[in-house]
């Protein structure tokens, strides 16, 4: 399984991508998730539910993953599994990440802020008292401190207990990615990219008696069953250092080539 932490700007928050691959074409997946997961309701957790029961909404080609604690447990910062289908060539990709509900999210954002600003408006009470030369009065200013730090604290060891909770229920989604999807682990996809239905699959190359690399890569498509319906190799006579940095460019090209934004370069099917 590839893990690789990122920052993702639309959601605030380190990413967790996660990648798995499965033989089943993206069809029988959702038809798997559909019969083998149950269907997510607000309810779920009053039905008593057994431990590691995994729940799923589905909407086309994406879909969501939650487990139940059991026992009619509830833990408002579970793992919540989001995923989509993209067939290629060895069957389906499976890729998504794993996080807190958003709502859960959005909520600690709002305490932090909250408490942050509590903190930082009584400690400049407190700095301008000083500045001026009169000490505090009271003792308020001080209590206000005190009570946004614990607020602070509180709210993140809620956070802390409910992801260690949160452990077993995340353990049950990959375990139902690998027994019911028939999804297996791949450590060796950190360079290839899918985008809007390609795979893009650097292929730089290092040039005879010079220390510069190519710029090449291979654009595939793929249909439902995972056979390859295009297939085209490119390349530009623009060189880099090391091989990293010509495979980052070969990625950023065929995504242009792709969105139809490089003038001559069509795909074209094999």
């Amino acid at each position: 399984m590839l893990l690789t932490p990122l920052w993702d700007s639309r959601k605030g928050r380190m990413a967790e991508i996660v990648r798995y691959l499965t033989k089943l074409s993206p069809d029988e997946c959702i038809k798997r998730l559909d019969s083998d997961a149950v269907r997510f309701s607000f309810w779920q957790h009053l039905r008593g539910y057994p431990a590691g029961t995994v729940f799923r909404r589905l909407r086309g080609k994406s879909f969501v993953l939650r487990a139940c604690l059991g026992q009619r447990l509830s833990n408002s910062f579970e793992p919540v599994f989001r995923g989509s289908l993209e067939a290629c060539s060895e069957g389906t990709l499976i890729q998504g990440e794993f996080g807190m509900h958003r709502g859960t999210g959005t909520f600690m954002i709002a305490w932090t802020t909250f408490c942050v600003a509590l903190v930082v408006s009584f400690v400049w009470f407190i700095t301008k008292e000083y500045a001026s030369g009169q000490a505090a009065a009271d003792s308020t200013p001080y209590l206000g401190v005190l009570v946004g730090v614990i607020l602070l604290v509180c709210g993140w060891a809620l956070w802390g207990v409910g992801k260690h909770l949160g452990t077993e229920q995340r353990t049950a989604m990959e375990n139902f990615l690998r027994t019911k999807l028939q999804a297996h682990e791949r450590a060796d996809m950190d360079s290839v990219i899918y985008y809007k239905g390609f795979e893009i699959r650097p292929a730089s190359r290092k040039l005879a008696g010079r220390d510069r690399w190519r710029l090449e890569f291979i654009v595939r498509k793929h249909n439902e069953r995972g056979e390859i319906i295009l297939e085209k190799a490119i390349s530009a006579e623009n060189t880099f250092k090391t091989k990293k940095k010509a495979d980052i460019e070969a990625i950023r090209l065929g995504k242009l080539i792709i969105d139809g934004k490089v003038p001559g370069a069509i795909l074209e099917d094999t």
